[in-house]
C-alpha cells in the first residue's frame, strides 16, 4: 500500500474513533509518540510503497492507542498515579500500571471491534521480534543474559505476554519470548496479568499496581539491602537504633519510598519496557531510508495544512480550525458570478455548443448496425437492393458519460492581479461548459501560508517541504453549481504566499481518485513553476522534480492531466498536455477541443456536421 493511502484511510479511522474519544492521527516529523490528544506517526513521501508488515503493525499501534488508552484509560486517574509516584519516589509503579492498564483495555478493544485483533497481533509480534533481537541475541543494543532470570526488570513485561496470550493472540515470536522465562517468573507475572484483566476501571489497576510494587520490588530491595550489610530505613522515618556508619546522619536516613538516592534503591525500580511506539518508527525508518535511496521527495508535516470550504475551516486531520481569516473569504454574493457569465456569454455559449456537439457525435456513432429490423442503413443500399435481409440499424444505448473533473487553481502570490481574475473567469467559462452536458466535477484551489516555515525551521531542516499548505474548495462535487457560485467567485480573495504544486496535485489527485467515475480529469491552471521553502539539509532537485513525479504517478492510476498555462508557458514542462492562455478569448479554441477530445475522446467531431448528423437521429439534448 502506497503511505498516502494508507494515510487517508488511518486519518479517516481517527476522525470516526475522535468524534467520541477525543483523539486524533497525525504524521509529522519522524517520531512516532502518543500524548493525551493525538497519536503521531512520521510523515514520509506520499508514493512510498509500505510493507504489508508495516501496514499491520502500525494499525495495530493506532488501535492499542485510540481506541485502547483513549476509549478505555480514565487519564485522569493515570495522571494520578504518576503524581502519587513522583512524590512517593516509586517510579515503577507507573510503568507496572501501564503494563496492567494495557493487559485490561485490549480485550474490550477486541470485543468493540474483532477486526482488530489480526492488527494487535502483529504489533505484539514486531514487538517481541524486536526483544529478540536487542536482549536475547549477542550483539543486540541490549544484550544480557542475565536478564531472563530477574524478576525486577522483566515482570511488567512479562504480564503484558501473559496476557495477550489469555486473549489469545498468536504469534511465534510471543510463544518464544514466553518459553525463555524463569517458571516463577512466569507464574508471577500470570497471577498479577489474571487479576488485571479482571479489573473494572484505571483506579482498579492503580491499586493494583502498588501491591504488586509492594510485594515483588520493595520487598526485594529490602532483601539486596541486607545482602549488602547496608541497614533497612525505618518507614516511620526515625534514626531508631541502627546507625550507619556515619553517627552524625542519626535521624536523616531517607524515609522508604520518599527520596530514593542510593543506588540500591534506583536499580530495585529497574523496570525492561519496550514501547510499541520504538517499533513503529524502526519500521517507518526503514521505509524512509528506502524511499531517500530513490530520492524521494518528504514532507515534515500535513498535521496543519488547511482545507478552507464555504461552510468553514478543517485541519488535514477533521480538527475544526478556528482562524477567522479564511472562513469570510468564500463569502462573494452569487450575484457577482451571474454578472461575470453575462459578460462572457458569447464565449461561454461557444464552449458549451463544442461540448454539445462532441456529444452528440458520440450518440450519433452509437448505432447497432446489421439488423434485420429497425431504420434502413443508407450505407447498405447495394446490399438491400441485392436482397440482403439484415440492412437495417437501431440505436444503441450509449453509456453516460461516465467522467469526473477536477478543477485546480494556483492561488500563490505571483497569480495576483490579471492572472487570477482570468484565472477565475476560465474557471466559470467551465464550470458552466461542464454543467450544461452534466459532467460531475469539483474546483478547488492551492498556496502556502509559510507558517510552519518560521515554526519548524530546525526541526524540519532534513524535509523537502516545511510549509503549509492552504487548500480552498470553491465546489465540491457534492456541491451543485448553483450553491457554489459565490465561492467561485470569491477566488481572488484567496491569493496566499508560495505554491508547492506537487503536494497540492497529489491531495487534489486523492480528492479525484476517490470517484466512482471510469474517466478522470483534472485541469491546472498555473502561472509558473514550483516556488516554496524547502529545508538546509536537502537535495532541492528533488523537491523540484517532485511536481513531474506526482503528474506522471496520477497519469498512471488513471487520470488524465492538462496544464493550462495562465499567460505563461511553464506548465509545459510539468504536464504531457497541455495549452497557455493568454486571455479568456482564447478558451473557445484549440484550448477547449484538447479539454473536449479528453472529456469526450479523440475521435470526437467538434464541427456542425455532427449536429447536423445528431438533429437528423432525433437526439435528444443532455440537460
Amino acid at each position: 500500500m502506497k503511505f498516502d493511502e494508507f494515510r487517508d484511510e488511518a486519518e479517516g479511522t481517527s476522525r470516526t474513533l475522535g468524534r467520541n474519544f477525543k483523539v486524533s492521527l497525525t504524521f509529522e516529523g519522524d517520531g512516532a509518540f502518543t500524548d493525551r490528544t493525538r497519536v503521531n506517526l512520521p510523515m514520509l513521501p506520499d508514493e512510498l510503497e509500505l510493507s504489508d508488515k508495516t501496514v499491520r503493525v502500525t494499525r495495530g499501534y493506532i488501535d492499542h492507542e485510540a481506541s485502547g488508552h483513549q476509549r478505555h484509560t480514565d487519564l485522569d486517574s493515570m495522571d494520578a498515579i504518576h503524581d502519587w509516584a513522583t512524590r512517593e519516589n516509586k517510579h515503577a509503579v507507573p510503568k507496572i500500571a501501564n503494563a496492567m492498564e494495557d493487559i485490561r483495555i485490549e480485550p474490550r478493544v477486541i470485543r468493540e471491534y474483532p477486526g482488530s485483533k489480526k492488527n494487535l497481533e502483529a504489533t505484539t509480534d514486531a514487538v517481541c521480534q524486536l526483544f529478540l533481537a536487542d536482549y536475547a541475541t549477542e550483539g543486540g543494543e541490549n544484550y544480557d543474559p542475565e536478564i531472563w532470570e530477574s524478576k525486577l526488570p522483566m515482570l511488567p513485561l512479562v504480564m503484558t505476554w501473559i496476557g495477550r496470550k489469555i486473549a489469545g493472540y498468536e504469534s511465534k515470536a510471543l510463544d518464544e519470548c514466553l518459553s525463555k522465562i524463569d517458571p516463577d517468573i512466569r507464574r508471577e507475572a500470570e497471577k498479577w496479568a489474571t487479576e488485571a484483566m479482571a479489573c473494572e476501571d484505571t483506579w482498579s489497576i492503580f491499586s493494583l499496581a502498588k501491591r504488586c510494587f509492594a510485594e515483588n520490588y520493595e520487598e526485594e530491595k529490602e532483601e539486596e539491602e541486607e545482602q549488602s550489610g547496608t541497614e533497612p530505613t525505618d518507614k516511620k522515618g526515625g534514626g531508631g537504633e541502627g546507625k550507619g556508619d556515619n553517627e552524625g546522619e542519626e535521624g536523616n536516613q531517607p524515609n522508604v519510598g520518599e527520596i530514593a538516592n542510593t543506588e540500591t534503591e534506583t536499580k530495585g525500580e529497574d523496570i525492561v519496557e519496550i514501547d510499541p511506539s520504538i517499533v513503529i518508527q524502526k519500521m517507518f525508518d526503514n521505509e524512509a531510508r528506502i524511499g531517500k535511496a530513490g530520492g524521494k521527495f518528504r514532507s515534515y508535516s500535513n498535521a496543519r495544512d488547511i482545507v478552507v470550504t464555504r461552510k468553514g475551516c478543517h485541519f488535514m486531520n477533521g480538527k475544526k480550525y478556528r482562524h477567522g481569516k479564511w472562513e469570510k473569504r468564500l463569502s462573494q454574493p452569487a450575484s457577482d458570478y451571474g454578472a461575470h457569465v453575462q459578460a462572457l456569454g458569447n464565449v461561454i455559449g461557444t464552449m458549451k455548443r463544442k461540448l454539445e456537439r462532441g456529444l452528440a457525435d458520440k450518440v450519433a456513432r452509437g448505432r447497432d448496425t446489421g439488423k434485420e429490423y429497425g431504420a434502413l442503413d443508407t450505407r447498405r443500399l447495394v446490399q438491400a437492393y441485392a436482397g440482403m435481409p439484415n440492412v437495417y440499424w437501431t440505436p444503441e444505448d450509449v453509456p453516460d458519460m461516465n467522467t469526473a473533473v477536477e478543477l485546480l487553481i494556483d492561488l500563490s502570490g505571483s497569480m495576483s492581479g490579471f492572472k487570477v481574475h482570468t484565472a477565475m473567469l476560465t474557471t466559470i467559462c467551465l464550470c458552466e461548459a461542464l454543467n450544461s452536458i452534466g459532467i460531475p466535477f469539483e474546483v478547488t484551489g492551492f498556496s502556502s501560508d509559510g507558517t510552519l516555515n518560521t515554526w519548524n525551521r530546525a526541526d524540519a531542516s532534513r524535509f523537502h517541504r516545511i510549509d503549509n499548505e492552504c487548500y480552498f474548495v470553491f465546489k465540491d462535487f457534492s456541491d451543485s453549481l448553483r450553491e457554489s457560485k459565490g465561492s467561485i467567485a470569491s477566488m481572488r480573495r484567496c491569493i496566499v504566499r508560495n505554491n508547492c504544486d506537487g503536494v497540492s496535485v497529489a491531495w487534489s489527485g486523492r480528492r479525484l481518485l476517490k470517484r466512482p467515475e471510469a474517466k478522470k480529469v483534472m485541469c491546472v491552471l498555473s502561472d509558473g513553476q514550483p516556488a516554496f521553502y524547502v529545508g538546509n539539509d536537502v537535495d532541492r532537485e528533488v523537491a523540484y522534480q517532485y511536481l513531474p513525479d506526482v503528474v506522471r504517478g496520477l497519469g498512471d492510476r488513471g487520470i488524465d492531466l492538462i496544464g493550462i498555462g495562465i499567460c505563461d508557458s511553464a506548465v509545459g514542462r510539468y504536464y504531457p498536455k497541455y495549452v497557455v492562455l493568454s486571455e479568456v478569448s482564447d478558451l473557445p479554441g484549440e484550448i477547449m477541443n484538447q479539454i473536449a477530445k479528453m472529456l469526450l475522446g479523440e475521435r470526437v467531431v467538434l464541427d456542425n456536421s455532427a449536429l447536423l448528423k445528431a438533429s437528423s437521429l432525433g437526439h435528444r439534448r443532455v440537460a
